[in-house]
């Protein structure tokens, strides 16, 4: 390698070294993938763009395939993590989340290319940052000449969001801050910030930050090298939200805040204490801390946490606080069904056919208190039965992988693969009219093998006289 020979001038593993002779090498980060028209996963289109010529700012968007012409999206401002010195939006990492994270919310993304430390020292990303966020607000306005068609055409801006992972929820948080103190083109207001994992820090530990010798922690190190010339150094307002200068909490400026943490990242800790912060300031908006488990201060998002909610409400079922219970129910082989209803049953007093079968049962038998399922949405639901319908007409049935599947995992099945668990007009299926929910949404894949069994059990849901609403998307 050429950099053998070269004198290095500063390093900071694991992250880069720096040479006598300017050069910069990057440990971390994963490669640069170009956009996709489409993107054969997801659906969703990428394209990138220059925010500005002078400094040079860029940006990659992100546009979820549309369901009806003109419609009008949520905005999404997202900034990458990499500790402001590694990564970029362009990188495979962050482009597989955000199409992930644009096709499930249903969301249009900016996702911002700020420079990078050590070539461009703080502050500049955060001034790159608000360039690109004034931006977009300023699609908002008629006069408004350079516009971009995708947000021109597609963008809601009365549903502006900001979010970002460790140095990006740092930056998400700054850029809600300024917005709440200086505001925003065109009168932007932001709905909801979410930050994962957000990188904070100061010169007093806490929590078990006392354990290591403070002042030559990483983030102290860190902030050194990309900083140095902050003024309050580690306690400058940008890193340590309750420094000496820090503006008060406040003036944030968006309605709902999500704070994201990880069980085992060693900003955890920080993490809890700015959530315990804003929500005994005099914020007067909603904030909300989710803890994931987790090793270390990974790459771990929270996906779609903040716009779900929205894309629900789009479709009747109404929330933005839930409760969401992921169940662990145990897996066949080593524990045949119907061990795994048993145990999503014991969970709910969830795949798609658990959801349908717990609704049924909820439906016969009741739930503990009274309580009520409002809603119930299935995901592209494994069903199956012994006589074929639609395009599975095209293989002989009953010798089907799904059918061998099924005898493997439930080698005992009363009536085999028309159990009423997997087949719902099999001979002992119960009325459809006793499913336990108000509301019903069912999503198809155009090309899942699965998708006639789906329209199946909609047409067959909507013709049983059960009471409820149901949709199909």
């Amino acid at each position: 390698m050429a950099s053998i020979d070269k004198e290095v001038a500063a390093e900071l593993l694991p992250f880069l070294r720096v040479y006598k002779d300017g050069s910069v090498e990057r440990y971390l980060g994963s490669p640069i993938v170009p956009p996709s028209h489409e993107d054969p996963e997801t659906g969703v289109s990428s394209k990138d763009i220059t925010i500005s010529e002078n400094p040079t700012i860029s940006a990659r968007l992100y546009l979820p395939k549309l369901t009806q012409p003109n419609q009008k999206l949520p905005i999404l401002v997202y900034f990458h993590g990499g500790a402001f010195i590694v990564e970029s939006a362009f990188s495979s990492d962050h482009h597989r989340y955000l199409n992930d994270l644009v096709s499930q919310g249903q969301v249009v993304a900016v996702s911002v290319e700020y420079r990078l430390a050590p070539e461009h020292l703080l502050p500049i990303a955060y001034e790159d940052s608000w360039a690109a966020f004034q931006w977009v607000a300023s699609h908002s306005m008629d006069n408004y000449a350079d516009k971009e068609p995708w947000l021109e055409n597609h963008g809601d801006f009365k549903r502006v969001f900001v979010g970002g992972d460790s140095a990006g929820a740092n930056i998400a948080y700054n850029m809600t801050m300024r917005a709440g103190i200086e505001g925003l083109n065109g009168g932007v207001r932001i709905v909801g910030t979410f930050l994962t994992h957000p990188f904070f820090w100061s010169s007093k530990p806490i929590g078990s930050e006392c354990t290591v010798e403070h002042e030559k922690s990483l983030p102290c190190r860190l902030w050194e090298h990309i900083f140095p010339g902050a003024p309050d150094g580690i306690d400058n307002p940008k890193m340590n939200p309750l420094g000496p200068r820090a503006p008060s909490l406040a003036r944030l400026g968006c309605s709902r805040l999500l704070v994201s943490v990880s069980e085992k990242d060693e900003l955890r800790n920080r993490g809890v204490w700015y959530y315990n912060a804003v929500k005994e300031s005099d914020w007067e908006g909603e904030v909300e801390l989710v803890e994931v488990e987790g090793e270390g201060h990974a790459f771990q998002i929270l996906k779609f946490r903040c716009e779900n909610a929205n894309n629900l409400n789009k479709r009747g079922l109404k929330t933005y606080n839930i409760v969401a219970v992921s169940v662990a129910y145990r897996l066949a082989p080593e524990y045949s069904i119907p061990i795994a209803y048993e145990d999503s049953w014991v969970a709910i007093h969830v795949g798609a056919n658990i959801a349908y079968n717990m609704t049924m049962r909820a439906g016969i038998e009741g739930l503990h208190g009274g309580v009520k399922i409002l809603g119930t949405f299935l995901t592209h639901p494994f069903f199956w039965g012994s006589k074929p319908i639609g395009s599975e007409r095209r293989v002989e049935n009953k010798k089907s992988f799904l059918c061998r599947l099924c005898e493997y995992i439930y080698p005992e099945a009363p009536d085999g693969i028309d159990n009423p668990k997997m087949n719902l007009l099999g001979p002992r299926a119960p009325n459809l009219a006793k499913l336990r929910c108000d509301r019903l949404l069912l999503i198809v894949a155009e090309k899942d093998q699965l998708r006639d069994r789906g329209v199946w059990f909609y047409n067959v849901v909507k013709e049983s006289g059960w009471e409820g609403e149901v949709e199909i998307g």
